[in-house]
């Protein structure tokens, strides 16, 4: 869950997060839930609706709230036929490519179903499909995959991003935005310095 939240900062997003029993996002574009091992019937019902872009998993649905191994094979999804066959735990040094660039490690699942592959290992595995506008998401990506699928899912919705300097976080707040330098030294964004561990507040109406 970190490492998406970390992802989507570092591309300038504003994140909320939301409780797992969510039963309306008609107020979002573009929802991820990662390691949402149980989902609730409300947030389930929710997706069916959902008209923007919605990335589950890894891990998605794996669990019934007792903690145990559902019936059917997970992940269980509304209007997304996939299921998850079977599930590796490759070693940190020996990551999985993924074509077009980055790699799946610590934890893989062997998809089967008839939706769309959009990323895929070198071997042919589906690493995460599509159908609708419903993603699941089934390995551990690292920081090049990660930022190819979030790009790709930002510009799928119109959704601006920027990559971010190091250390400098943004949160949009109405028309304007708060800039937070989390770093022990000043540093310049847009134009304008902002101090070591500091905030500015930017509003483009005044």
């Amino acid at each position: 869950m970190f490492q998406i939240y970390r992802g989507l900062r570092k591309l300038g997003q504003s994140i909320d997060i939301l409780p797992p029993d969510t039963a309306d996002l008609s107020g979002y574009t573009l929802v991820l839930a990662p390691g949402l091992v149980t989902a609730p019937d409300k947030f389930l019902q929710a997706l069916e609706g959902f008209k923007g872009t919605a990335i589950l998993g890894p891990r998605f649905n794996a669990r019934t709230q007792d903690f145990a191994i559902p019936k059917t094979l997970p992940p269980s999804i509304p209007g997304l036929d996939i299921c998850v066959a079977r599930v590796d735990t490759p070693r940190p040094d020996m990551p999985i490519p993924v074509v077009g660039g980055g790699h799946v490690s610590r934890w893989s699942e062997i998809l089967s179903g008839s939706a769309l592959a959009v990323y895929q290992t070198d071997q042919g595995n589906p690493v995460m499909v599509q159908q609708g506008g419903v993603c699941y998401l089934g390995g551990m990506p690292d920081e090049i995959l990660l930022e190819r699928i979030l790009t790709d899912a930002l510009s799928a919705q119109n959704m601006p991003y920027q990559h971010m300097p190091e250390g400098i976080r943004q949160r949009q707040a109405g028309l304007g935005r708060f800039v937070f330098n989390h770093g022990p030294t000043p540093a310049q964004f847009e134009g304008q310095m902002i101090p070591q561990a500091g905030v500015i507040w930017q509003n483009p109406t005044a």
